[in-house]
């Protein structure tokens, strides 16, 4: 059976910074993340420092292979800000360059949220504001 990549966000609960991450075996990279933090990435130093209670894990997304996978996570990326310190906890060199991949439909379940954007493009932040209605 092919194994399905699991595109995922690690989020400080109080205050909503978000790293994003990818694996086909995603039960067992939360273990690694929450309960062994590598020293050597942000994330790592953060939950290691804070504690794993502080922390929530969701499931954003999946795909069928792992080039798939990639651009779901670059997409999520993008589109949760995450490469942004202010915002996340990825690396903001890695996904600085590259242009906001264009999803024209999708769901968004993080932050409590349901609604489909249409032709998502350079909108800042989540929200119900008219820029992303």
């Amino acid at each position: 059976m092919p194994r399905t990549h699991t595109i995922y966000a690690i989020e400080h609960i109080s205050t909503g910074k978000v790293y994003v991450g990818r694996s086909g075996y995603v039960h067992s990279r939360r273990n690694s993340h929450l309960n062994q933090p590598a020293q050597n990435t942000v994330i790592g130093r953060e939950i290691k420092r804070l504690g794993k209670d502080q922390f929530s894990f969701r499931i954003l997304d999946t795909a069928a292979t792992i080039l798939e996978a990639g651009k779901r996570e670059r997409f999520w990326v993008h589109l949760l800000e995450s490469n942004d310190p202010r915002f996340g906890y990825n690396n903001p060199y890695i996904y600085a360059l590259e242009p906001l991949p264009t999803i024209n439909r999708l769901m968004l379940p993080i932050h409590g949220m349901s609604k489909t954007v249409e032709r998502l493009t350079t909108c800042r932040h989540i929200c119900t504001a008219a820029c992303c209605v």
